[in-house]
């Protein structure tokens, strides 16, 4: 996010004020931000930001082992973890504890206090490694889960957990299984020819006009590809108007699938004359 402005107040000698300045901000950068008068539509971003629930994912396997962490929609992964057992060179020797612990320090670089884990995979690795995980003094503040159905570990196991439905069952309240259960039923509207629903910035900008708008939901492609400031104005009238609005990216196969339908999707509570 590169944020640009005219600076009004410096402490240093050598930034003349009335002069332009832009600093570029990254994911997971801090900055403090005042402002004397906040809108209830800025601080509704802010305040539902932070109520967030969090999943550290734990897609494991003999031989590999993904972890991911999920925050709203979006999925931050650490490198796959490797145990060494399959293959020639490793026939004797290989110590599965080892391979756990392994796990166990890169799942608690990345996990905060309020979050859940799920692990999952083939087998039964996966309640091997959850005993092991228990066992630690550190797991025990964290509410831990075995999800069962998902055959694959590693990076693959992560991207098919968040596919799947046991996600939506395990993670029903979770900011990625709402907007999973909303494309699904834009989806089967389309299907049944229904007109209750938009695709692409065009059909839901109508929409948003005639104030039929239940739920939106858009991509970061849909940003870039677009007038962003088009854009931006119509999700904050949208979200003037209480519509409940959800953003999602490339990191997860919703955001591509959203991306796919036009980059911005919404379910209408009544169908309107195209």
């Amino acid at each position: 996010l590169r944020i640009g402005g005219t600076i009004l107040e410096s402490n240093n000698e050598s930034v003349p004020h009335g002069s332009h300045h832009s600093f570029i901000l990254k994911v997971d950068d801090g900055i403090t931000i005042t402002k004397r008068k906040w809108l209830p539509i800025e601080k509704n971003l802010i305040e539902s930001n932070n109520k967030q629930m969090c999943f550290v994912l734990i897609a494991i396997d003999t031989g590999d082992c993904g972890i991911a962490r999920l925050r709203g929609t979006h999925l931050e992964f650490i490198p796959n973890i490797y145990s060494g057992s399959g293959g020639k060179r490793y026939k004797t020797n290989f110590n599965i504890e080892k391979f756990f612990e392994q796990i166990q320090q890169a799942v608690f670089s990345i996990v905060k206090e309020t979050d859940s884990m799920i692990i999952f995979g083939p087998g039964e690795t996966k309640k091997r490694f959850s005993n092991f995980l228990q066992k630690s003094q550190n797991a025990q503040k964290y509410k831990i889960q075995i999800a069962e159905g998902i055959d694959s570990g590693g990076e693959d196991g992560i991207y098919t957990f968040t596919k799947s439905q046991t996600m939506k069952e395990i993670m029903s309240e979770s900011k990625l299984a709402k907007v999973s259960s909303i494309i699904d039923e834009i989806m089967l509207r389309a299907n049944k020819k229904s007109r209750k629903f938009t695709m692409g910035f065009e059909e839901t900008l109508k929409a948003n006009q005639f104030g039929a708008v239940e739920l939106l939901i858009f991509s970061d492609k849909a940003i870039q590809t677009n007038d962003e400031k088009k854009i931006i104005e119509l999700l904050n009238d949208a979200e003037s108007k209480g519509v409940k609005t959800y953003s999602v990216d490339s990191s997860t196969d919703i955001g591509l699938r959203v991306t796919g339908l036009g980059g911005i999707v919404s379910l209408l509570r009544y169908a309107i004359e195209s």
